[in-house]
């Protein structure tokens, strides 16, 4: 399968260079509290400029393919959770994927 990327923008340098700085890998807050931080505000920021409130809240993923799957996943757990508080154990939920799925 072909890739194509395109060319950085000049822009994508420095912040490139500010999230190696501030160590990007934002697993958990205790590895790396500022872009913690700066995720949560940029989040912030787009929940605001799309008219959610300020309640809202997200993650970044690293694509369209690992957001769609965990929405598909949490929309199930969600389904699940509401399935056993309604009492109605006889239904089955299943998740059919292909063979990349995460």
């Amino acid at each position: 399968m072909p890739f194509i990327t395109s060319s950085a923008a000049p822009i994508s340098s420095l912040v490139e260079m500010q999230a190696s700085a501030v160590n990007a890998n934002v697993r958990a807050y205790a590895l790396s509290p500022m872009a913690t931080e700066i995720e949560k505000q940029i989040l912030q920021w787009l929940s605001q400029l799309i008219g959610y409130d300020s309640g809202a809240g997200g993650i970044f993923m690293s694509g369209g393919n690992m957001a769609n799957s965990k929405k598909i996943k949490s929309l199930c757990f969600k389904l699940f959770l509401h399935i056993i508080k309604l009492g109605k154990h006889q239904y089955s939920l299943k998740l059919l994927s292909d063979s990349l799925a995460l």
